[in-house]
């Protein structure tokens, strides 16, 4: 089985990076008829009986979303409560047993991965920009770049990677895939054809429990990107918080530069403790590391936007976070500081803090409840305020 799951993870990879819908139809059927798949499906059942019986739920229905609603069905014995709808855009992967948790644990890991070489395709258009490229030879470039990644996927098959050159050529005209000059025929624009390069299917994170991660693509961050002159005011970091009561809460993006919006904040100051926090990252190369200090626990381990699966804090165990530490590496850290400030019970807004210093309360047994974020370019001057940053008994 192990060996199995691996190869129905790489070739997972390798499908979900096309564009809109699966493809390899004999790769997979063959696979399909080694394995000993099942469809569970019940059309009758819905999101809500899903989260009563399969014991997971997102915070956003992937149902509500007409476009990943045609792709999905509701099953309450898949792991993540959905399946793909054998009349939709992955119904190739109808027959996999997707409440089988290694099968699709191994899909969910490589479905990550393609996020992250997606979000490393930022980093072209910035840089392209930077050189004063023209939105035309962006649109070329990334669309170059995600046929490459499609393909990369198959490294060390090339019998597999012949099969997938000749399936393009017969569906493109082309073995590496989707020719740029075909894309813009069918978008009409050279902005559309960049902006459809990261175009994700949604309905394959709704089967791999990846939904609330990638729901709310900023398809809008990627068009200022493509045609706006770049710089740190691109870079999009955001964050969010699971509080008491209220769940995970909306995602919040960090401020640019050093004017400071009030209201721009993570959590709530109405005395509801902050149990988690998220981060993530695109539009720059490194990464924002980030821990808490959690009520009886101490310490959580070092979290990271490389990995948008990772959050620091707990759930389920209603336990505080009394500190916060970030911290950057790689290319962010190079062009920009970053700056964080927490709200402390009885404190209030504490001070700001910056690059790995820490943020709340040490021996008081003081829960946060909300923090904000700012990134200022290296060299500018930030008003970090009077308030302690930190008290510590």
């Amino acid at each position: 089985m192990r060996k199995t799951v691996k190869r129905i993870g790489t070739f997972t990879l390798t499908l979900v990076l096309a564009a809109g819908a699966f493809g390899g139809y004999g790769r997979l059927n063959a696979r399909a008829e080694k394995m000993n798949v099942k469809s569970s499906v019940n059309n009758e059942i819905n999101s809500e009986t899903v989260e009563e019986e399969s014991g997971f739920s997102y915070e956003h229905d992937p149902m509500e979303n007409p476009k990943v609603a045609a792709d999905i069905l509701p099953d309450k014995n898949a792991v993540y409560g959905y399946v793909p709808s054998p009349e939709g855009s992955l119904a190739v992967f109808a027959s996999y047993d997707f409440s089988d948790p290694e099968v699709v644990e191994a899909m969910r890991e490589e479905r990550v991965a393609y996020h992250e070489e997606m979000n490393q395709m930022l980093n072209i258009i910035i840089s392209m920009k930077e050189d004063g490229e023209s939105v035309e030879a962006i649109a070329r470039a990334v669309s170059k770049r995600r046929n490459e990644i499609r393909l990369e996927a198959y490294e060390g098959r090339p019998e597999e990677l012949a099969k997938a050159k000749q399936r393009n050529l017969e569906k493109y005209g082309d073995e590496n895939g989707p020719t740029a000059e075909s894309l813009y025929e069918k978008y009409g624009s050279w902005e559309l054809v960049a902006e459809k390069s990261f175009s994700p299917n949604l309905g394959a994170d709704a089967v791999l429990g990846l939904y609330d991660l990638y729901y709310n693509q900023d398809t809008e961050y990627i068009h200022e990107l493509v045609i706006s002159t770049p710089g740190i005011k691109k870079v999009n970091l955001r964050y969010r918080t699971y509080v008491q009561k209220k769940k995970w809460m909306s995602w919040v993006k960090a401020g640019i530069g050093t004017e400071i919006d009030e209201e721009a904040y993570a959590g709530t100051t109405d005395d509801l403790r902050m149990e988690t926090i998220q981060m993530q990252l695109s539009g720059i190369g490194g990464a924002v590391k980030y821990r808490a200090y959690v009520q009886k626990n101490g310490w959580t381990q070092w979290a990271t936007t490389a990995d948008k699966t990772t959050y620091a804090g707990t759930k389920g165990e209603s336990k505080r976070i009394e500190m916060i530490q970030l911290k950057t590496t790689g290319e962010i850290a190079e062009r920009c500081d970053i700056y964080y400030r927490s709200y402390c019970e009885k404190f209030g807004w504490l001070g700001w803090a910056g690059n790995n210093e820490k943020s709340g309360s040490a021996g008081y047994a003081r829960k946060l409840e909300a923090f904000q974020v700012q990134l200022v370019p290296k060299g500018s001057e930030f008003d970090k305020g009077t308030e302690k940053r930190f008290y510590n008994k």
